[in-house]
């Protein structure tokens, strides 16, 4: 999935020493253009050695800076980042193994405003282009995020851009303009730090923003589709846990692309504690898809009363879900069958998640995570490219989706439980 270019050998000497201890099983691959420091010779030789079918991550010494100012020449999928040291060769590994890490989450950072739409690319008008391991970038579409804006801020709005920054903090946008600061924290009230009153508001429409970025879902698919083919010989069964959420549905549309209708088994695993909008999703999107789907349970709900709600440092639910999941697996698999689970762990979810390798092993189970580099707006135009609508809750204005006893609800998803009814699913387990 990953090529890593350097520019010369002895660079390449300490990047492969990094990848060693820090990227084990990643299979990323290291390169130089050949010691070229000319601008025009580096990129004759850049443009030969970056690969299409891979995310490209050119790492610079201090020296080399300005050939960062090749950029616009290359693709999404291709980002130069400047180290702090001069060299890369001078870089200690760890301090190495951070540099490689801001510098994949910019190719996830990058947006821009192009055509009254936004468009995530660095080839146009940028709004934000920034090396940040904590950020993520999402459309808020639907009623639920326009209605919770214009409480807030007394602004109103259609698909407004959001860019968490860091923990609770969202800037908020209208096209180009940023219109508002606000601070999700996990517990409380969601609280608006500024407000620019004065900005333009910008009619973005979302089928604009589909339109504009056919290219770039496109470029993302295609290395999704190029990582997940190294795996149709040795396999037999291809495994997604699917959930009704937008990642896992993104990669059930991935796989079915890759593998086929045929060799591809949805899994959902029902806990009792689920909103019940994400099974009745999966019902809908199954049929639509002509696809059948295996359910499992675990029980969640019936545990609840000996083990009390799962907490961030006590996620007994994921355990008991895991361990349904893989028995389901087991039963439906013939002894001689190679099994491949497919997950949609995403890098902007957490840097546990961005830390894992894109292939590893869980037990007797090989399992990838094709949208390692996607954020969630690739994520929520990838399904809606494909004729799929989101999961209602979505349009609600979740940001993310799961249990509704889960502990990474955070205040904003606890106020739209308040307006939309759901808190009734709460009171009924305590009574």
């Amino acid at each position: 999935m990953f090529r890593v270019i350097v520019r010369a050998k002895r660079d390449a000497d300490a990047l492969r020493a990094m990848l060693s201890v820090f990227y084990t099983g990643w299979n990323i691959e290291a390169r130089t253009f050949k010691g070229k420091r000319d601008p025009d010779r580096a990129l004759e030789i850049l443009n030969k050695i970056c690969n299409h079918k891979k995310y490209n991550i050119i790492l610079l010494g201090r020296e080399d800076s300005q050939l960062q100012l090749l950029q616009s020449n290359f693709d999404e999928n291709t980002t130069f980042h400047v180290v702090r040291k001069k060299k890369i060769r001078n870089t200690k590994l760890k301090a190495l193994a951070k540099e490689f890490e801001l510098a994949r989450s910019r190719i996830r950072n990058t947006v821009s405003w192009h055509g009254n739409s936004y468009v995530f690319s660095h080839k146009y008008k940028v709004i934000t282009r920034e090396a940040n391991t904590s950020m993520d970038i999402f459309i808020g579409i639907g009623e639920g995020y326009s209605e919770i804006i214009k409480k807030l801020t007394g602004i109103k709005v259609e698909n407004p851009l959001f860019i968490r920054v860091r923990a609770g903090i969202h800037r908020i946008y209208s096209g180009p303009n940023e219109i508002a600061t606000i601070n999700i924290p996990d517990k409380g009230k969601v609280e608006v730090l500024s407000v620019n009153k004065g900005a333009e508001i910008y009619d973005v429409e979302l089928n604009g923003i589909l339109h504009n970025n056919r290219k770039v879902l496109r470029l993302h698919e295609n290395i999704a589709i190029n990582f997940l083919k190294q795996f149709k010989r040795k396999y037999d069964k291809f495994i997604v846990p699917w959930s009704g959420g937008k990642d896992s549905t993104a990669c059930l549309l991935l796989a079915l692309k890759t593998f086929g209708k045929e060799k591809v088994t949805p899994i959902y695993v029902d806990t009792g504690v689920d909103f019940p909008q994400s099974p009745e999703y999966i019902e809908k999107i199954s049929g639509r898809l002509g696809i059948k789907f295996e359910k499992v349970y675990a029980p969640v709900k019936e545990s609840l009363k000996e083990k009390g709600f799962p907490t961030h440092e006590n996620r007994w639910c994921t355990v008991l879900k895991v361990e349904a999941l893989y028995a389901k697996v087991r039963e439906i698999t013939e002894e001689d069958e190679q099994v491949l689970i497919v997950v949609g762990d995403r890098d902007s979810e957490s840097r546990s998640r961005s830390l894992r390798p894109t292939t590893r092993l869980d037990q007797e189970f090989t399992i990838v995570a094709p949208i390692r580099m996607w954020n969630t707006a690739i994520t929520q135009l990838y399904i809606l490219s494909n004729g799929i609508p989101l999961n209602p809750l979505y349009l609600q204005g979740f940001y993310r989706l799961g249990c509704y006893i889960c502990p990474s609800l955070r205040s904003w998803e606890k106020e739209i439980m308040k307006r939309k009814g759901h808190m009734k699913l709460l009171e009924q387990l305590e009574n």
